[in-house]
């Protein structure tokens, strides 16, 4: 991997009057918004309207209303049959959004599994969710049915495990802050995991052949603040206080930073 590009965004930086919290796209082009804290998600339309919305309390600009009991929605993906999966961590749910019946319904109960703190979903090409857990510092597989696979990790708190299978290998933990653990993940077009180990400010992928965990960005020595150099080179260099996110395209995984600098890795 070597460092594409690295922006440095402004604190101060001014984004116009009314922005989403959460924004996503998925592969046919429609845009998805999400509101964490007044608990809804919805798909943009036109005219800045949204084609339909769901929670638990109507939306005053959307032509159709899902009910649903959202708590914390941070993350939507698309099933590969076209269904809205929606990830709260509020209440350690991901729900099945079905537009076609305009229900919602629960596609996993983390509660009933012992998975705290549902992050990020996404799937690989064989139909598989994985699944990250923010405070339990776990990435879980489900099967296209939501059943559980496996997870990786121990569930243990540290940095440990690079070389070796993922799933012996353990992330960073912060008791300290409300999302104390792994805040993302993504997958590439042959199902390697890429781990925003958020509390250790490095990102590991798995390789999904071997299932090997290796850091190929960042470093634990992180310095609060400081803002990454754009002429760096060198990926294990970057500094990483906060990953708060991360998306993988055509090539290329995109890493914001919760102080603001975004930085672009490019797969060689």
């Amino acid at each position: 991997w070597r460092i594409d590009r690295i922006l440095n965004f402004q604190k101060d930086k001014r984004w116009g009057n009314g922005c989403a919290q959460i924004g996503f796209h998925d592969s046919a082009g429609h845009q998805y918004v999400v509101d964490y804290w007044n608990q809804w998600v919805g798909c943009l339309g036109a005219d800045d309207r949204l084609c339909w919305s769901a929670g638990p309390i109507p939306i005053a600009k959307s032509d159709v209303h899902i009910q649903a009991n959202l708590e914390g929605p941070g993350y939507v993906t698309v099933t590969p049959s076209g269904k809205i999966l929606v990830a709260c961590i509020g209440n350690d749910k991901v729900f099945d959004i079905d537009l076609v019946h305009k229900q919602s319904s629960v596609f996993i109960d983390g509660k009933g599994i012992g998975l705290r703190d549902v992050g990020n979903c996404e799937y690989d090409q064989d139909g598989n969710l994985w699944v990250n857990e923010v405070e339990g510092g776990r990435i879980w597989q489900f099967s296209p049915a939501g059943q559980p696979l496996q997870t990786l990790g121990t569930g243990r708190a540290g940095y440990s495990g690079d070389g070796g299978d993922a799933r012996n290998a353990t992330l960073g933990y912060n008791p300290a802050e409300r999302f104390s653990g792994p805040w993302s993940l993504s997958l590439d077009e042959t199902g390697n995991i890429y781990i925003g180990d958020t509390q250790n400010h490095v990102v590991r992928v798995v390789e999904r052949t071997t299932n090997i965990i290796s850091t190929i960005a960042g470093k634990p020595a992180v310095v609060p603040g400081l803002r990454n150099d754009p002429a760096e080179i060198n990926p294990l260099n970057l500094n990483f206080p906060k990953i708060c996110s991360m998306d993988y395209w055509n090539g290329k995984l995109y890493i914001p930073e919760w102080d603001g600098d975004l930085v672009v890795l490019a797969n060689e």
